[in-house]
């Protein structure tokens, strides 16, 4: 049966949505979260930024005061305003939030997963008007529209889907040109790909292809240049224009996005990428199964090449793969560094010519007509389905919460607590810092206020921050419970409680206050299971003859089976000189293997000399289930340090 155009239209485009309900609608309210979260939300915060400043389109801003770039987050600027590639679509997701009166994820997913369907549906345009084939058009629509990468970003948050697609918009209306030669569709061409490079720069490599073919043409006078002069001027015009902008706000404000090269230091270093890319994205880039339809068309493409003694010849098409191919090479060894960590950079470059590639080689498989047509569409249904099934899976592993997942635990910490702040009577326009982040707009999002992201949390860091102009300082409770705490202990004498929901705790600085670990973490409200309390002289005076005090060892405490154990230990020390290699030990040992050793420096508890000082520590250890253990408990004087000691011990909680 043969299908009118419309009807061939219909079909494809059936065929994108069906396929972006399958793979998208189980997904389409979620948080960024996982894979590249952080310029997930960088991009999220854009948007909700144009609601706060009244959609100035010219003005981009986020959540945070401290940029990325130049001074990697330890300087504050006065404004979250930031550079950045030119954000139309972050503004029309502002506008149809505020249509929608909703700021909802799904809003944002929306709006590019929509956007991803009209670059799907030209792509199957610009591939029947290669191919000439509608059957073989759809085999290409689907071998793009299952790529596992591509359709982890399908409905996500960053530009580089709605630059794809106005890239394959562009390229179609260009090779509609090239066959029918209207200048209109040549404009149509040129106005796409011009707003695909602004929201993309990556995206400029196809329009430098298309000025690059058109511009051979016209030398060998294939084409007329009188029409085009006036749409190449205004895009390269409307190009340089918001480039220059966009350094003046770079200069003036800082930025939070990435604009520098970063390609390898040596040919070591290249080739050590090139297998660590290999290793972790190859088979994400495109699954097993796109590699296998791959190679197969190859090889039938060079048998039937070998076996016609076919020639080549150049065309539009072809000479802009090769244009593209070779600016997304030169991009891709001057940006080499960011492919290690950033699967969509392969969207932003190979993935077009890739499928392009793809694209030529079947217009060299000829149709078959003949009784084996049926064998041949069952095998390529069968490949189809392998396609699908296979990106249904790589999304739930991409989705797939993870309780280590950085991103997901500043989601549980800071989930309602734009609620909590208004019950606070917290104003919006209050400057927070918080201390402990992964993805910076992230908590400023959730809290719907402004503020600054204390990237690394280490002893001059915070310090450093405590000095800046904020309002109100927000840890995470798990802050106190982690390793990082250790590093700045002395914060608690520098803060006052003001609340805490049980994930994270808000504080005003204060000079008078003597807020203690117990207090804050509400052990002093509980019952311990266990409490060692170390007495005598024996203890309480540490020599460099002395490698060891405070030890306690034992194989009887059966109270330890909970699936979460917490030991605060509390203790006062005193010594005239700097201490060094001195360490609190906790060192838990089942069936004589190491289980569970921790310890903490004694050095980033002592803030002075030749005074008392108080010292807590919180070691936290999993459930111990086999009864053959040993547990240790333990200082460690190693660096033959002379200390006195009083008043220690630890409670197990």
């Amino acid at each position: 049966m043969r299908l009118d155009k419309k009807k061939q239209n219909i079909i494809a485009v059936i065929i994108i949505v069906i396929l972006g309900l399958i793979f998208h609608f189980s997904y389409i309210n979620k948080q960024p979260t996982n894979i590249h979260a952080w310029a997930q939300v960088d991009r999220y915060a854009l948007a909700k930024g144009f609601i706060n400043n009244n959609y100035n389109l010219f003005k981009p801003e986020t959540f945070v005061y401290n940029h990325q770039f130049p001074n990697n987050w330890t300087k504050p600027e006065l404004t979250t305003i930031t550079s950045v590639d030119f954000p139309i679509h972050d503004y029309n997701v502002a506008i149809l939030m505020k249509i929608l009166n909703n700021s909802s994820p799904w809003v944002f997913r929306l709006y590019i997963l929509l956007y991803s369907f009209i670059g799907l549906y030209y792509l199957f345009k610009l591939s029947r008007l290669v191919t000439n084939s509608y059957y073989k058009s759809i085999i290409i629509l689907l071998f793009a529209a299952t790529s596992p990468v591509f359709v982890y970003y399908q409905s996500g948050f960053l530009p580089t889907i709605p630059s794809l697609s106005n890239a394959f918009i562009g390229i179609y209306f260009y090779i509609k040109y090239s066959r029918f030669k209207i200048n209109k569709h040549f404009n149509i061409a040129i106005l796409f790909l011009t707003i695909s490079a602004l929201s993309r720069t990556t995206f400029v490599i196809p329009l430098i292809a298309v000025l690059l073919v058109e511009g051979l043409y016209i030398v060998n006078k294939r084409t007329r240049i009188k029409a085009k002069i006036v749409p190449i001027t205004i895009s390269i015009t409307i190009i340089i224009s918001y480039y220059f902008h966009n350094q003046y706000l770079r200069t003036n404000f800082g930025s939070i996005f990435l604009n520098n090269l970063l390609p390898a230091d040596n040919i070591n270093q290249f080739n050590s990428i090139i297998i660590t890319i290999k290793n972790i994205w190859l088979f994400q880039y495109l699954s097993v199964y796109h590699y296998i339809i791959l190679t197969i068309i190859l090889l039938i493409v060079i048998y039937i090449t070998i076996k016609n003694k076919s020639k080549y010849s150049l065309n539009r098409f072809k000479l802009i793969i090769i244009a593209i191919s070779l600016g997304d090479s030169i991009f891709f060894i001057m940006m080499i560094r960011q492919f290690v960590s950033h699967d969509y950079y392969y969207i932003d470059t190979f993935f077009l010519p890739i499928i392009f590639i793809f694209t030529l080689l079947l217009t060299k498989i000829p149709s078959v007509n003949n009784k084996y047509k049926y064998i041949y569409w069952g095998l390529i249904i069968i490949s189809i389905m392998a396609l699908v099934f296979n990106t249904i899976k790589s999304q739930k592993e991409r989705y797939a919460e993870k309780a280590e997942n950085k991103t997901t635990i500043t989601l549980q910490n800071f989930k309602n607590s734009d609620i909590f702040l208004d019950s606070l009577k917290i104003p919006l326009n209050a400057k927070i810092l918080v201390i402990d982040v992964f993805a910076p707009n992230l908590p400023f999002l959730l809290m719907n206020r402004k503020g600054y992201a204390l990237m690394s949390s280490n002893k001059d860091n915070i310090k450093t921050a405590l000095k800046w102009d904020f309002d109100y300082l927000i840890i995470p409770n798990k802050y106190f419970t982690s390793d990082k705490y250790y590093k700045y202990p002395q914060i608690l004498s520098e803060i006052s409680k003001i609340a805490d929901n049980g994930l994270i705790t808000i504080f005003k600085l204060s000079k008078k206050t003597c807020l203690t670990l117990s207090d804050l973490l509400k052990f002093n409200t509980k019952k311990p299971i266990y409490i060692k309390e170390f007495i005598g002289e024996k203890h309480g005076i540490l020599t460099s003859k002395n490698d060891y005090s405070l030890i306690f060892r034992t194989t009887k405490l059966p109270e330890i089976n909970a699936k979460n154990n917490s030991i605060i230990f509390t203790s006062q020390f005193y010594t005239k000189t700097k201490i060094n290699d001195c360490f609190i030990v906790v060192d838990i040992k089942v069936n004589n293997k190491s289980f569970y050793y921790k310890y903490y420096e004694l050095k980033y508890f002592i803030s002075a000399k030749n005074k008392w000082q108080k010292v807590e520590m919180i070691f936290n250890f999993p459930e111990i289930k086999e009864n053959n253990y040993e547990f240790s408990f333990y200082l460690w004087n190693k660096g033959n340090n002379n200390i006195l000691i009083k008043n220690s011990n630890f409670k197990i909680y």
